[in-house]
């Protein structure tokens, strides 16, 4: 499976929509639905970058996560780094956002 396809396999898990936001009806990835790609009140081109990034680097780690069907697990050690990596761009995703709109 390639990386584009892990991603959009992450689309397919979530159950949250954004037609709003002028994407259509497709649900939102684990990293969308977590810096909220939707919530943008100022209409910001430069916080639809900063939060489009934090997603893509929240998606990449939920993919690290999940272990190739017929692959042995990921280790406990690997998935511990990814959820650290994830709070930490989501956190990094809030104040870059905050500083784009102070």
């Amino acid at each position: 499976m390639t990386h584009q396809e892990s991603i959009g396999s992450m689309h397919q898990g979530s159950a949250q929509h954004y037609p709003e936001s002028g994407l259509g009806a497709r649900t939102m990835s684990v990293g969308e639905a977590r810096v909220r790609v939707s919530f943008n009140p100022s209409q910001s081109g430069v916080v639809n970058d900063i939060k489009s990034a934090a997603a893509a680097l929240i998606d990449n780690c939920e993919a690290m996560k999940k272990a190739p069907e017929g692959a042995p697990a990921v280790s406990g050690e690997k998935a511990r780094c990814c959820v650290l990596a994830q709070t930490a761009y989501e956190e990094a995703c809030m104040w870059h956002v905050k500083a784009a709109t102070a």
